[in-house]
């Protein structure tokens, strides 16, 4: 698995994704850093279930069938 740490240029996309959609920093940092490694979708039960960000889909698992999870955890 490859790690992808936290950077300054994730700290400024961060800042400007929290302001752009109104959501928790550490949110923003996250989907930042996630959309740097190359990520389309972010699995969370605690933002916006199919909510977009900055290129970046949030899903919540718990609110998927079985059917959907498991083809979204197939890669």
């Amino acid at each position: 698995m490859k790690v992808f740490p936290v950077n300054e240029a994730d700290l400024l996309a961060a800042m400007g994704i929290y302001q752009r959609y109104d959501i928790q920093f550490f949110d923003a940092l996250l989907i930042a850093t996630v959309e740097r490694a190359g990520c389309t979708t972010l699995i969370s039960e605690d933002m916006q279930h199919n909510g977009r960000y900055s290129g970046v889909d949030v899903v919540n698992p718990f609110k998927l069938s079985p059917a959907e999870l498991d083809q979204l955890l197939t890669f």
